[in-house]
Order: C-alpha cells, then structure tokens, then sequence
C-alpha cells in the first residue's frame, strides 16, 4: 500500500502530521522530507496543477503496488493507512467522497465557472456531456482523497480520467462523474461526509490558488 500525494507551484507545504505507521508515503515535490520519499514531479505541462493532477489521475503508472491512497496535498489523516482501507475500500476497486453540496456535474460546471480562467472548456465540455447523453444528477465526487486498487478496471478509469482532463477542464468533480457512467462495471464505493468534515483527517485551505 502507497501512500501518493504531489505539490507543484508553491500551492502547498508538504504535510507531515500524518499517521505514518502503515503504508509507503511518496511525494513528487521539490520539498524536501524525513518521513516521505520524494521525488521531483512532471513539468510537461505550464501549468502546475495539470503537474502535480498527472501523478494523481494517472498513479499506476507511477507507482507499483497493489493498492495506492492519493491524498491532496492540503490534507493529512491521523490514522494508519489500513484502517481507510479497511473501512472505506473494502471489496471495491475504487474509493471517493461524495461531493460536500451538490450531485451534479451541470449544477458544478455552472458554479466553477465563475472562478475558472478558462470558462469556454468548461461549456466545451459539458455540452460534450449533454450530448453523450450524460443524465442529470447522476452523483459528484471529490478528488481530492482517492483510494485505488490497481486492476485492470481502475487503470482504464485513470486513463479515461486524464483524457476528460487533457481535452477539458482540470476540474476533477466534471470528470470523474462522466468516466464513472461510463464504466458500470467499476466497483465504487463512497461516503457521504468529505475531508473538511470527517475525523479522520486535517483539513487546510491551499496557501496558494494557482489560476
């Protein structure tokens, strides 16, 4: 079990109050740790969200175990690793918090749209959506705590997932919904609360909103 988080352009500072006692903990970051292995992460990308998003979407190809927790770099959790699994994971492929205020990817792309740099990928992808016949309220989810894993099924799901985020917006509540509609045989499994609000985790605001 791997533990994987990634901090690119300044957005965070490596967390360390974490429960270290299970689990390999791997950071792709330029900071450096005595509790994490680190290493440097992508810069194909100007823009360093997409950076740190590519180790996250697509994480089987950057780490080499049976099941991986990303972990948002803004969030730390203060119990051992297998517990999450344990209790959240289960028998699934794959993990998510449901979103904290809505469940639908039309009802999201009109509210992120007001803080987004590049609004018209936003309208260029749900209307993409619309006419792949994606439902209304079909259920959102958060991105930011992911356990995974990793089979066949979930890597076809990260790839899917970072075409949406390649050919749209980077805002994983749009595609996550789309590419879980489209692969019903993904066994998921969600909770209703989210980081911010579950005891299990710390929660901190991004020191730094990269645009």
């Amino acid at each position: 079990m791997t533990i994987v988080t990634a901090i690119t352009g300044r957005k965070d500072t490596l967390k360390e109050d974490f429960d270290f006692s299970k689990g390999r903990f791997v950071a792709f970051t330029d900071a450096k740790s005595e509790k994490w292995e680190t290493f440097t992460p992508c810069d194909l990308f100007t823009d360093p969200v997409r950076n740190a998003k590519i180790h996250k979407v697509l994480i089987h190809k950057y780490i080499k175990d049976d099941i991986s927790i990303w972990i948002d770099g803004n969030v730390s959790f203060n119990i051992p690793a297998d517990v999450l699994v344990d209790e959240f994971l289960q028998d699934a492929d794959i993990f998510f918090f449901t979103h904290a205020w809505r469940n639908c990817v039309y009802k999201e792309a009109y509210a992120a749209k007001g803080s987004e740099k590049y609004p018209h990928m936003i309208d260029y992808q749900v209307e993409k959506y619309k006419f792949d016949g994606f439902p209304d309220e079909f259920g959102l989810w958060e991105g930011g705590f992911v356990i995974r894993m990793h089979n066949e099924r979930t890597e076809k799901f990260n790839n899917e997932w970072w075409t949406e985020i390649c050919t749209g917006s980077r805002r994983d509540q749009l595609a996550i919904p789309y590419v879980l509609w489209k692969n019903p045989d993904l066994k998921v499994k969600s909770h209703i609360s989210n980081v911010r609000e579950h005891p299990y985790f710390y929660y901190k605001e991004h020191l730094y909103c990269v645009s």
